[in-house]
Parts: structure tokens; sequence; C-alpha cells
């Protein structure tokens, strides 16, 4: 139960990512790349400064450990200046083991952590990396993510 003994409308539970989980985003015809505060299989929250309304859908794609994931999501809600919260509307019977796979693994290092010289699997996929390599060879972009029009949340290659 949370404070005030109401119960969480969540399905499912949160993992917190450890700062290398990074997605490219579309949403109203602009590209983002950003990273993922936290995550669960029912959706995410990424860090941005760019609002956008309630209700507008995004295209995402994560390029991680467990492959490139792909989904369609709709903006549940808004914290200017600080992010979005993203629920899943599509994910492909392709995609959805690599997802489940990305959480366990985010949630076994979380486990890990209090652990001293345990460590999860890493992946170096900041901005940069993301921008090279899209999984199928193909650069993001060619894929609608240019990398002059990068914002990170807190690293701004250039002004949208």
């Amino acid at each position: 139960m949370r404070p005030g003994n109401s119960p969480s409308r969540r399905f499912t539970t949160r993992v917190h990512t450890p700062g290398d989980v990074w997605v490219c985003w579309k949403c109203q015809g602009r590209d983002d790349v950003s990273l993922v505060r936290n995550m669960s299989m029912g959706g995410l929250f990424i860090e941005t400064p760019q609002p956008r309304p309630a209700g507008t859908a995004t295209r995402l794609d994560f390029l991680v450990a467990e492959g490139q994931i792909r989904a369609d999501a709709v903006v549940r809600h808004a914290n200017p200046g600080s992010g979005l919260g993203l629920k899943f509307t599509a994910l492909s019977e392709l995609d959805r083991p690599k997802l489940a796979a990305l959480i366990t693994r985010l949630r076994q290092a979380q486990h890990n952590l209090g652990s001293p010289g345990r460590r999860g699997h890493e992946l170096d996929v900041g901005p940069t990396n993301l921008l090279q390599f899209a999984g199928d060879g193909r650069s993001l972009a060619r894929r609608g993510c240019p990398k002059d029009k990068v914002n990170t949340g807190s690293l701004h290659a250039t002004d949208m």
C-alpha cells in the first residue's frame, strides 16, 4: 500500500535503471534520445526536459545487451523539466522476451549492488553508442534520430 492507504494502480513493478539504459524515441514528429530512469513490463519513465501532452503516441527503440527492442507507447504523464511516464501500447512477440530479460538483468544488478565484487552484466550504451548502432547495422540517424538533434536530458547536443 502507498501512503494514505491507497493501492497502487500498477500491474507490474518498476525497476530502477543504473544509468546505462537509453532509448531513442519519436514523438510528434521529433526525435530524441533519453536516459531511462525506471521501467517495467507496462512502461517506463524517461528523462527529458521536453514535455509532451498526455495521450501522445511515441515510438521507442532500445539498444541493450539483450538486443534491439522496439515498442509503441503513449504518454501517461509529464513532469516538466524532469521527464515523461510512458505506457507501452504495442510490443511484438519477438521483443517481449527481450524486454523481460532486460528487466530481469536490471533487477539482478540492483540486488547485486549490495554484494562487494559482484556486478550485473554491463554494456556501454550511452547516447553516442546508441546513435552509432541500431542493432541491425543501420545508423539511428537514418532511422530518425539525427546525431545533431540528440537531447539526452542533461546533455544537449543541440536545442530542438
